[in-house]
């Protein structure tokens, strides 16, 4: 088969010598047409990868700038990401003007009991009277029935917060006022003691925990004056304040200054931290909810004492346990190390912050105590 030289335009056989050309015209030549030397001839035939271009092609060809493609694009680049910014913050202006317009027209929902410590609160404080039969085997439909046969709710005058029925036969109700509790702790006393006990639950009374105290007040002082705080910011006629101090001490950075722990009544809690606070003569306390999280200061673990406790002696900065060869006071670590996220994580296979001390409040491992100590606390009953 025939084809024409590129150059010369001349026959060329396929046996007879020729070179191809790698451009875009796939031309062949004649050797001498194109004056190729012989060595570079015959490296083309041997060198894999070896290529020739005609005058043509090289011209037709074009070579890149890859410092300036790399400028062009970044420019590109710059100018794609501040145009989809600024998609995103007119959608994101967008979408939270039509969530503030939904909630305007929608009806505002109450929040579900037990969503908050407030609201477990709320519905675990109220206290209620157990009638118990003092035959343990007896049905809880008869201890229902004896008490409907004696105490009618309606000829007492006194109304039901909550009814339900407990282990052993007995009922434990509950009224919505103390008074209607201890008027219906009376009636049942008088006419169901020779079948029944009759007992009276407290419920579980919240702790408030008081910051800012400039001097020392008495216990009779500062149940005084939450009694009156408290009647000042409520409507409510059958008001009936209960106010404990259980603890008076200073801050650890100003000892000066005073915190103090009170347990009050459910209507007492719910005023003060509605309030976020008041004042005892001219000094005005924060109120926080008071949870105790009993620690070890012999492991820096939770929920016992370093009196009990069976764990090898940690320190709370460092978190060195195996091997503690300083004391707590001494250590001179400059990288924090919590010892109870640290063991947390390798028994979870969790990756949680450990560069803290094992006393900080924010502590994931402290957080979850305090979780586990609402739930405890108020599931009781």
């Amino acid at each position: 088969m025939l084809v024409p030289c590129g150059s010369c335009m001349g026959a060329i056989e396929s046996t007879a010598p020729s070179v191809y050309c790698s451009g875009i015209c796939d031309r062949r030549f004649h050797p001498d047409c194109i004056n190729i030397e012989s060595d570079l001839y015959k490296y083309l035939n041997v060198i894999s990868g070896l290529s020739w271009k005609c005058s043509d092609c090289t011209r037709k060809c074009f070579s890149i700038d890859q410092a300036g493609l790399n400028k062009f694009l970044d420019v590109k680049y710059s100018e794609m990401s501040k145009s989809l910014n600024s998609m995103f913050d007119n959608l994101k202006a967008e979408i939270s003007q039509l969530v503030k317009e939904k909630a305007k027209s929608e009806p505002v929902k109450e929040e579900q009991p037990g969503s908050s410590y407030s609201n477990i609160l709320k519905n675990k404080t109220q206290p209620a009277i157990i009638v118990k039969p003092k035959d343990s085997n007896q049905p809880v439909s008869v201890t229902k029935s004896d008490i409907k046969s004696k105490i009618n709710p309606i000829g007492s005058q006194f109304s039901l917060s909550k009814v339900k029925n407990i282990k052993d036969g007995g009922i434990l109700v509950g009224c919505s006022s103390k008074e209607d509790n201890a008027r219906f702790k009376k009636i049942a006393v008088e006419n169901l003691s020779e079948k029944y006990d009759v007992l009276e639950i407290k419920g579980v009374q919240p702790r408030i925990k008081l910051v800012g105290l400039s001097e020392q007040y008495t216990s009779e002082e500062i149940v005084e004056c939450v009694e009156q705080f408290v009647r000042g910011n409520n409507d409510s006629v059958n008001l009936n304040t209960e106010c404990k101090v259980i603890k008076i001490w200073p801050t650890k950075k100003r000892a000066n200054i005073l915190q103090m722990v009170v347990q009050v009544d459910r209507q007492t809690y719910d005023v003060i931290m509605k309030s976020g606070g008041l004042f005892f003569g001219y000094d005005y306390c924060y109120a926080f909810d008071a949870i105790d999280i009993l620690r070890c200061y012999n492991c820096n673990g939770f929920n016992h004492t370093s009196k009990n406790c069976k764990n090898k002696k940690s320190c709370p900065k460092c978190g060195k346990s195996d091997g503690l060869n300083h004391n707590i006071s001494d250590c001179k670590t400059d990288k924090l190390s919590c010892v109870n996220c640290v063991q947390y994580n390798e028994n979870e296979k969790c990756i949680e912050d450990t560069n803290h001390a094992a006393w900080d409040v924010q502590c994931p491992c402290y957080l979850r105590a305090v979780e586990k100590f609402k739930t405890d606390l108020f599931s009781r009953q």
